[in-house]
């Protein structure tokens, strides 16, 4: 079978919103905004597919993301909705998507994946680097969530400060130049975050919150999601970032964040990191260790992600999954 993979463009939208619809029918939005919020908006986004009589019959996607690592900047390619038809399955059309998006591409990583794709990427040359951690704060059986005498606390910084609600990331950016406390960090968009925080449809609320010095520069940054899926309201810590990690700092940050969530009666919080002390403050206000994700990169360039690294939920399309159907 000698189907090509064309870069998903405009003229695309009506089939890929057709495979869409079917695939994840009750799972994600089936609307015309959503469609093109989904798959024509997004500026980090792009798209492999395969067509077969006018119809999407297999599919790649990947976001673009920087990377400081040390001292370069590196742009690592982030695959996702990986899909082939099951009638194809067998075909080996899914593998030739990946490796033509290898081929492309100076580097690419996966954190997560179905049990297939962490089962066959390592024999494509794929390398495990540091697993993500999982977290989830759940509300007891006896008492909502957030009431506990941790869940519920403010931690105090080591220093005057203010917390601001903030669309813009204009003062967060410098913070990934400086000196660092970590060795490999993904640094964010402001396109990719005015994007994902723009309220389309099944996207959610979202809540960025900007930390300084009273009166001085900014020291950290973190990003909350508020949602609804079919059993309620969930809430989801995307992203907590301070250049250099100390516990009482992150637990200051964590603290701001989860009150703002809390305040919407969320089912429970979750959350994934891969930084050891962030992971020592998710515990200390009760979230709960779960699952640890596998990650796996691939790299023309044979390098490796360096440790300690600092990366949160916004890998791929991690920042709106699962989405709302509020």
């Amino acid at each position: 079978m000698g189907r090509a993979f064309v870069a998903f463009n405009g003229d695309h939208l009506s089939v890929v919103s057709d495979l869409s619809k079917r695939l994840w029918k009750g799972e994600r939005p089936g609307t015309n905004d959503y469609f093109r919020w989904r798959y024509l908006e997004c500026p980090t986004q792009t798209g492999l597919i395969a067509l077969r009589n006018e119809r999407c019959v297999a599919m790649l996607w990947e976001v673009s993301h920087d990377y400081r690592i040390d001292e370069k900047r590196v742009t690592v390619h982030e695959p996702f909705d990986w899909y082939v038809l099951p009638a194809l399955v067998q075909s080996g059309i899914g593998i030739r998507a990946m490796r033509q998006m290898m081929e492309s591409r100076e580097s690419l990583l996966v954190v997560g994946g179905s049990s297939y794709t962490r089962a066959f990427l390592p024999r494509l040359g794929w390398r495990q680097q540091r697993s993500m951690c999982t977290y989830r704060l759940s509300r007891g059986s006896d008492e909502p969530l957030g009431t506990g005498e941790r869940s519920s606390a403010r931690a105090t910084p080591p220093f005057s400060a203010s917390v601001e609600e903030t669309d813009r990331l204009d003062e967060v950016m410098p913070l990934y130049d400086g000196p660092l406390g970590y060795a490999s960090v993904a640094i964010p968009s402001q396109a990719a975050h005015t994007w994902l925080t723009s309220g389309a449809a099944g996207a959610g609320r979202f809540i960025t919150l900007q930390y300084r010095r009273a009166g001085g520069a900014v020291v950290g940054w973190s990003l909350g999601r508020i949602y609804t899926t079919h059993i309620g309201r969930e809430a989801r810590v995307i992203d907590v970032f301070t250049p250099r990690p100390d516990f009482q700092i992150y637990a200051w940050m964590v603290g701001e964040l989860l009150q703002r969530l809390l305040a919407f009666s969320p089912l429970d919080i979750r959350t994934s990191s891969t930084c050891p002390v962030l992971g020592q403050v998710l515990e200390y206000f009760g979230f709960v260790p779960g699952p640890e994700l596998p990650t796996v990169l691939w790299s023309n360039q044979t390098f490796d992600l360096p440790e300690p690294m600092h990366l949160g939920g916004d890998v791929a399309d991690k920042g709106v999954i699962p989405y709302d159907l509020g």
